[in-house]
Order: C-alpha cells, then structure tokens, then sequence
C-alpha cells in the first residue's frame, strides 16, 4: 500500500533506525575476514547512519527532487500479515545501538545515506509519477 508523494516504511514517526549500503557491509565483512582474530567474539551492529522515517524521506527526497513525505504503513495492512506485524513489533521495541566511529575505523569509507546517494545511490531510486 503506497501512499502518493511519500516514502512508506515499517516504523513510527521518529522512531530511528540503523540505514547500511551493501557496499560497506561487504567492505565491513572483508576486513573481518582478513584478521579475524582481531574481531574474535565481537559482534558488530552494522550502520553508516542511524534515521528516522522523516529523515530518511528529506534525503530521498532531496536526491530525486520530488519532496516526500512519510508515511507508515497502516497497521491493518500489517494485521493481514502476522508474521510481518511480530517482525515489525519485536523491530520497534528493539534498540540497536550502531558504533559509527568504531565501525568508520574498521572502513572508514562508511557512507551516510547522503553520501551513498550522492555516490550513486540516487540513481537507484525508482520515481514514479503516481
């Protein structure tokens, strides 16, 4: 369900959430596997930037030229999906807590969601007129 002139996502408002390329997840997985007893026991919360739905929403809508808002995906088109709904519940009450600066010392390429758009990443972004 799309909602026209907005980007639709799983999370409340203001709700923030870790963003990755999967670019520096490879580059990220590749330095651990080139010394892994240097990452032995550790886990890595993986992140370049951690947004809001609205922040998220201002930069796709910067990089493509067409302002979006946000929008969640109502919850009665979770409830036909229950499996979905319980991701979706389990997800929000779930605090990840991404290392920006310990994770841009292992790849210090880590983008931004502005950066990865202004890489590229924009160009990916389907824009439709509806």
């Amino acid at each position: 369900m799309r909602e026209p002139g907005a980007f639709t996502f799983l999370y409340p408002p203001g709700h923030r959430i870790p963003f990755i390329a999967a670019d520096d997840i490879g580059a990220i997985a590749a330095a651990v596997f080139a010394a892994p007893d240097a990452f032995a026991g550790q886990t890595l919360e993986l992140g370049g930037d951690v947004l809001t739905g609205e922040e998220v929403a201002a930069a796709l809508g910067r990089a493509t030229g067409r302002p979006l808002a946000y929008a969640t995906v109502p919850a009665e088109a979770l409830r036909q999906n229950p499996l979905i709904e319980r991701v979706v519940e389990v997800a929000i009450k779930l605090r990840v807590d991404v290392d920006i600066p310990s994770l841009r010392a292992i790849h210090p390429g880590l983008k931004t969601l502005a950066a990865w758009l202004d890489a590229g990443g924009a160009a990916r972004i389907p824009v439709t007129s509806r």
